[in-house]
């Protein structure tokens, strides 16, 4: 996992990758992660062009997680 984000009402964590496809070994920091703090809500960046989902960790384009970065991080919501 590359960074943590967490406020009064949320916990993020997100893993940046540097590829097109995420297999299930990219995922295994987030998911021992998700284990320990099932309130968080997991992200991949990647540098693909489709947005996935892979049980509960949402795969993200960079640029598209580039433009909703600042609701991801509202901590009021």
């Amino acid at each position: 996992m590359d960074f943590i984000a967490y406020g009064e009402k949320k916990l993020l964590a997100f893993e940046v990758k540097s590829k097109k496809r995420i297999s299930n070994k990219d995922l295994t920091g987030l998911k021992a992660f998700k284990k320990d703090y099932p309130i968080a809500k997991c992200y991949v960046i990647h540098l693909g062009e489709k947005r996935e989902y892979h049980d509960d960790i949402e795969v993200i384009p960079l640029q598209e997680a580039l433009h909703m970065l600042p609701n991801l991080l509202d901590y009021a919501g």
